[in-house]
């Protein structure tokens, strides 16, 4: 074929396969022209090399068929017409595995698609940030919480647990001043001087703006009682100079700082250890061949070396979401530190679904759902390609419940928007619920501290179909529901299932169950229970030293 027009027959052809979805999200130039999708493949796309759906790549098509280019054929409607029937490959093998270590850069270039989040605010002078506290009555003590953002204005797990946190410290007669990096990085700030790192402010909620760490620590020498306790608990250290966080330890005279381990950022700047982001590396050893070929590897030995400093200097006790990623922690890591304990940032309580909740018969479909942002480590490739293979099977639904943000979707994947946030914690449990989720899929590439995606899809009354090997989530699931889920080897596993008819039994043989998922105490209980001890300990010196001198 020719340069010409393309007629009826090609449309028609090309109609049954085409994504508009996918071609829209892919190209907004198509859509604010207010063009027809498909007429625009048909006589530019294709040409301008625009696939017409996540399965058809149209220039690797041309570039492995070199008699299709030759020809000037639409390579879409040579595929559906012959080239599938002899063999030919629509887009590369293993094509979401290489896009993943396409998209990976050097961390230090990964800092520059950065800057547009940082916070270019004056800095609030002394007398500025002594004008804000002004009037603010800082109750029995003053709780400093560090971590990588704004948890107020970011939505996710670490934001969720200090939300709850501060709430419960301000219940119970604490202040609680926030921290986090003015200038959000993807790694530790290389600012190592108080004069010149910029951080965020927020108290007991309430946003002060942006100062120096200077400032901040000038401030409080000044305002804070001279028997004030004070706390500081590091969250998380992404945008942070560690150096500088010790330095706020030691001017305010910290003496148990607290750190928590949400992930494996303090092993490396690869917070979920996935090597060139597409593979775990399990952590190991700094010169290692594996660190060699990463593209965080190079940077990795000096984030280590400050890491370990940090925790020589500060001998913190640390904390864990769960056993297996404290252990994991405590293996791979030789970072000093006073204690350890595993803290889980919340409790699920599943009952039998009500009779009248609906069940799963035929002929309704399975409603497949995968719960939260469209991101690689959280197994959305994954979900995608089981949507793509059984986009045609009447037996399923697919839908993502979570930001409608993120890489282009497929039109056979319905996004419902949800937000779960401080004033809703409940937002996920009841989309799973209202959306008739029969199945959650958590495919976690990394080994997860903690998934509050489970609790929550537990909760609503899905079933789980778990990756073995995705850290907390089948221990999880098979402590809470054991007849609730199933833990798959790999991806060939996960196809099986689904197409052997396996799951519907899995599903339907099950009852359904329902609940809530409650935050727990978090660094509250932490921080109340170790005080108690600490009084305890000086009570029975003080009554020895009584009896010493009575």
């Amino acid at each position: 074929m020719t340069r010409s027009s393309p007629d009826r027959y090609q449309y028609d052809l090309v109609r049954t396969e085409f994504d508009v979805k996918y071609y829209l999200a892919c190209h907004p130039d198509v859509e604010a022209a207010g063009v027809d999708a498909l007429d625009h493949f048909m006589v530019h796309g294709w040409r301008e090399g625009r696939n017409p759906s996540r399965e058809f790549d149209v220039r690797y098509y041309l570039a492995t068929n070199t008699d299709v280019d030759a020809i000037g054929m639409n390579p879409f409607v040579h595929y559906l017409q012959s080239g599938r029937l002899e063999g030919r490959l629509p887009r590369r093998p293993l094509d979401m595995w290489r896009r993943q270590i396409e998209s990976a850069k050097p961390i230090h270039e990964r800092q520059k698609d950065w800057g547009s989040a940082a916070d270019v605010s004056p800095a609030l002078s002394h007398s500025e940030v002594i004008e804000k506290l002004h009037g603010r009555n800082w109750g029995i003590g003053l709780v400093i919480s560090v971590s990588h953002d704004d948890y107020k204005n970011s939505f996710g797990g670490i934001q969720n647990i200090i939300s709850d946190e501060q709430q419960l410290f301000g219940e119970n007669g604490w202040s609680y001043l926030h921290l986090s990096p003015a200038k959000p990085l993807p790694m530790l700030s290389d600012t190592s001087s108080i004069a010149d790192f910029r951080v965020k402010l927020r108290l007991d909620g309430d946003a002060l703006g942006v100062t120096t760490a200077q400032t901040l620590m000038s401030v409080l020498q000044e305002w804070l009682p001279e028997a004030r306790k004070v706390e500081l608990l590091v969250h998380h250290l992404l945008g942070h100079s560690p150096e500088i966080v010790a330095e706020i330890a030691r001017v305010l005279r910290v003496t148990r700082t607290k750190v928590w381990l949400h992930d494996f950022f303090t092993l490396c700047s690869s917070y979920a250890l996935m090597r060139n982001d597409v593979a775990f590396c399990g952590a190991p050893p700094t010169d290692s061949g594996a660190c060699r070929i990463c593209t965080y590897g190079g940077a990795r030995p000096e984030h280590t070396r400050r890491m370990q400093r940090f925790f020589e200097e500060l001998v913190p006790d640390v904390a864990a979401p769960s056993n297996g990623a404290l252990q994991f922690w405590l293996t791979q890591s030789n970072y000093r530190a006073s204690s350890h304990r595993v803290i889980a940032p919340a409790n699920v309580y599943l009952a039998r679904a009500s009779s009248d909740y609906p069940a799963t018969p035929s002929p309704r479909p399975l409603t497949v759902a995968h719960i939260g942002a469209r991101s690689f480590l959280k197994g959305w490739n994954v979900f995608e390609e089981l949507a793509l293979r059984f986009k045609k099977d009447p037996r399923f639904r697919f839908v993502q419940l979570g930001a409608e943000d993120g890489s282009p979707l497929i039109g056979c994947i319905k996004n419902v928007p949800v937000k779960v946030s401080a004033d809703n914690r409940s937002a996920m449990i009841e989309a799973v619920a209202e959306q008739n989720v029969d199945v959650v899929l958590s495919w976690s590439l990394w080994p997860e501290t903690f998934c509050f995606a489970v609790h929550e899809g537990l909760a609503g009354g899905a079933f789980i179909v778990a990756r073995k090997g995705a850290g907390n989530v089948w221990p999880a699931v098979s402590s809470l529901a054991p007849k609730r889920g199933v833990a798959l080897d790999d991806l060939d596993s996960l196809f099986e299932l689904f197409d052997s008819g396996d799951l519907e039994r899995l599903v339907t043989s099950s009852p359904r169950l329902r609940g809530a998922v409650l935050s727990d105490r978090h660094s509250y209980g932490w921080v109340t229970a170790q005080r108690q001890l600490e009084k305890i300990g000086a009570s029975h010196q003080h009554d020895s030293e009584k009896v010493t001198h009575g």
